[in-house]
């Protein structure tokens, strides 16, 4: 996850997956805003998703957490 400004976030994925990690995304977070997540747009490997700035660091604390691997 890169921080590209206050209300933008960059996810980068294997090619050809970035849809479906924007469908989870969208489907776990956008539809309550608790975390203000705002939405997403995907290309191949490559997804913007839109926060809002007063709650970004909530926002990309629950996105790692959600999407964390344990190894």
């Amino acid at each position: 996850i890169t921080e590209v400004s206050p209300n933008l976030l960059i996810i980068n994925t294997i090619p050809g997956n970035a849809n479906s990690v924007a469908y989870i995304i969208d489907d776990e977070f956008v539809s309550d805003q608790l975390y203000g997540i705002l939405g997403s747009i995907a290309g191949d490997d490559t997804i913007f998703v839109a926060v809002n700035p007063k709650q970004f660091d909530v926002a990309v604390e629950q996105l790692k957490k959600f999407f964390q691997k344990d190894i």
